[in-house]
């Protein structure tokens, strides 16, 4: 029996904020070496300490490489020998779980220093051996899983393959060459979890980084390596519903979390791993086949006691938990073989059960069928070009997801309120093509499934007619059944012909929208680098829509060439159920499709070049029109400033007059005001003078005459 390894626990302690520290908050926590106290006043007597014993113990000097060192660095060694390693941070909200994994750029986290140190490993065993890393990224909520490397806001499943194990469907695995990309790609997820947390209003999700490293010896099997997971988990807040011990989490996933680790405590065979999204995640790291390390976070504040002490009681259940580390070394052609094989013998039986004339195959055995082309698949799509392939597409369609979401979203939200109904009318089409998109390729699935179960049921007739039994009772029923298949395979196609037009109606009809919000938004008009954006960016996602209309097209004359050289080849081995005029007839449609595919290639070549041309004349125009604009905003500015001058200076002017003016009026008033002093006394002299003389008169007028 293989030997066990227990999950290694690890608590850090967080400073006191200064939130705290205004507020009075007291520290109720001490660390002494493999010891953590946590004084409760409320505890009767003389003893208030609760103790819990740990190996590796942080307080709160201490920084991220210190725990790189003890912690993961040990382990990297074992991920590259093939073992898959899993670090968690747990704790509740603010306890510093983020600083652990992603860390700052003066105390770079967990993930950057890991991502380092695997690069330099890489480089000095480059001589003797070839790596191939990826990397992914998710965010787990109760109800919900999202890629945040390609968010195109689809809800991804968890499923299990036989020979590979667990794997996130649909889940953008991203090659990288340097430790930058690994910083961008994680820094760019955050962000974008950011950005969902912001519009959703509720940060209690789990974040999943990983790095995928594949290794083999230099000129080894392309389908032989050894392989290990690299997984850096930020789990949810741990907050509880409320402060009582037995209370549940606020996060239903950690809920089921507990769950999985006291049965894995208890040693019950039956793990509930499948309550929720995240214990399925969750499975290699707890009572799986790789190695955990599992960081406590707590708070030192009286405030935070209750929290602390649950996340302190968790961790001591978690220390229980056994693992069963296992070297990843796959050989895909086993696989494949061993999936080959099984089909086989399920067809038999489906074959054996339609001979005994039973009117309806058996439900199970028709989807265990459907099951094992499907993991049969995924183990042809394990080679590192077809990862690679898989890689360049998640990238183009993560580029057209950024955008979409990006630019035209912001100008039809932020330059116009008013396009409310347009943009609910866009949205609502980039669901239903979305949901297109997703049939489509699973209607594309089963087209290359019964593809595949064509080939091999000619290859069994071929082989039969080699045998000479060509016309006999079987030789018919095989000519039956492909003929069958054929007409399966034909109404596939049909159906996949039936999606694209009602992609090309939607796309059409997102085109009338996106020139009614384009209408709307008249406030753009001035902004010329916006508007230019925004048609590059209507320019590129036209060019892939074409581009993948082309490639549809290309496989469908792919796909009718090859069944009609299969039903050439088939018709040859029934030997007489073939004639020179059917032949040829054949022949001559098969140049007939070879000259539609080589008029294709010259038309794509060509339009290939006049892309190129119009994009060097878009860039040319871009460029003239922006100088232009350049000019006449330098033109306008020397413009304003003539003007400005102008109007100085002749505010200047006007100052001065006005000045002079007021000078000579003051001068005037002081004047008048003088001399209407003086005529006021002369007047005044004037009356005194006449009433004298009045007096004189009257004395006169009044005196006695002499006789």
């Amino acid at each position: 029996m293989p030997e066990g390894s227990s999950i290694q626990v690890a608590v850090r302690c967080r400073p006191l904020s200064t939130s705290e520290k205004n507020s009075g908050a007291t520290r109720v926590l001490k660390i002494k070496g493999d010891q953590v106290s946590l004084h409760n006043a409320a505890l009767p007597g003389s003893s208030k300490e609760i103790s819990f014993s740990y190996e590796n113990c942080y307080f709160t000097e201490a920084k991220n490489n210190e725990i790189f060192k003890d912690l993961a660095e040990p382990l990297l060694r074992k991920a590259l020998d093939g073992y898959n390693i899993s670090v968690i941070a747990f704790g509740q909200h603010d306890s510093g779980k983020s600083h652990t994994i992603n860390g700052t750029l003066e105390d770079p986290g967990l993930i950057s220093r890991a991502s380092e140190t695997i690069f330099k490993v890489i480089e000095d065993a480059s001589n003797v051996k070839d790596y191939f890393l990826m990397v992914s990224m998710l965010e787990v909520g109760d109800s919900f899983l999202y890629d945040l490397i390609n968010p195109s806001g689809i809800d991804l499943k968890v499923r299990h393959h036989p020979q590979l194990g667990l794997y996130v469907d649909d889940i953008a695995e991203v090659v990288v060459q340097t430790n930058d990309d690994v910083i961008r790609l994680c820094d760019q997820g955050l962000r974008i979890r950011k950005l969902t947390t912001d519009i959703n209003g509720s940060a209690r999700t789990t974040t999943v980084f990983s790095i995928y490293i594949e290794q083999r010896a230099k000129g080894g099997s392309q389908f032989k390596s050894t392989k290990s997971t690299i997984s850096f988990i930020e789990l949810a807040g741990s907050e509880h519903t409320s402060k009582s011990e037995d209370a549940p989490f606020i996060s239903k996933s950690l809920n089921s979390l507990r769950n999985v680790v006291m049965t894995l405590k208890q040693g019950t065979k039956v793990v509930p791993y499948e309550e929720s999204k995240l214990t399925k995640l969750l499975q290699v790291a707890f009572g799986g086949n790789g190695y955990t390390v599992f960081i406590g976070h707590v708070s030192p504040s009286d405030g935070d006691f209750s929290e602390t002490f649950a996340t302190l009681q968790f961790m001591s259940h978690v220390k229980s938990v056994q693992n069963i580390p296992k070297r990843n070394q796959t050989d895909y052609t086993m696989v494949i073989k061993g999936l080959r094989e099984e089909i086989s013998k399920l067809r038999e039986r489906l074959s054996i059960n339609t001979g005994k004339m039973v009117d309806t195959p058996n439900n199970d055995d028709v989807s265990r069928m459907e099951e094992l082309i499907k993991d049969l698949q995924l183990a042809k799509m394990q080679t590192w070009e077809e990862k690679q392939r898989m890689s360049e597409m998640f990238l183009e369609e993560r580029k057209h997801h950024l955008s979409s979401k990006g630019i035209l979203d912001w100008v039809l939200d932020s330059m116009k309120k008013g396009s409310k109904d347009v943009q609910s009318k866009l949205a609502n089409l980039q669901k239903d093509k979305e949901r297109l998109m997703i049939e489509y390729k699973e209607v594309r699935n089963v087209a290359d499934a019964l593809k595949d179960q064509l080939q091999l049921m000619i290859t069994e007739y071929t082989k039969l007619n080699e045998a000479g039994n060509g016309n006999s009772k079987d030789g018919k029923q095989k000519v039956a059944e492909i003929q069958e298949m054929k007409e399966k395979l034909r109404q596939e196609n049909e159906t996949l012909k039936k999606i694209k037009q009602n992609l090309k109606e939607i796309q059409d009809k997102q085109k009338l929208e996106k020139e009614e919000a384009k209408n709307q938004a008249a406030s753009l008009k001035g902004n010329f680098e916006l508007r230019f954006k925004l048609e590059a960016e209507n320019r590129e996602n036209m060019e892939k829509e074409n581009q993948a209309t082309l490639a549809d097209e290309i496989d469908r004359v792919k796909m009718e060439t090859e069944n009609e050289k299969a039903e050439l080849k088939m018709k040859s081995s029934g030997q007489k159920l073939i004639t020179a005029d059917d032949l040829l007839k054949v022949e001559m449609e098969l140049l007939d499709l070879k000259a539609e595919k080589s008029t294709m290639a010259v038309k794509l070549r060509s339009i290939e070049s006049e892309k190129r041309q119009l994009k060097i004349d878009i860039d040319e125009m871009f460029k003239r029109q922006k100088e232009e604009l350049e000019i006449q905003q330098l033109q306008h500015f020397q413009t304003f400033r003539n003007y400005r001058e102008a109007f100085e200076e002749q505010k200047g002017m006007l100052e001065q007059r006005y000045r002079a003016l007021l000078e000579d009026s003051i001068q005037d008033a002081v004047y008048l005001s003088s001399r209407n002093q003086e005529l006021v006394d002369e007047n005044q002299t004037l009356k005194q003078e006449i009433a004298e003389l009045k007096d004189k008169i009257s004395t006169i007028s009044g005196r006695p005459q002499s006789t």
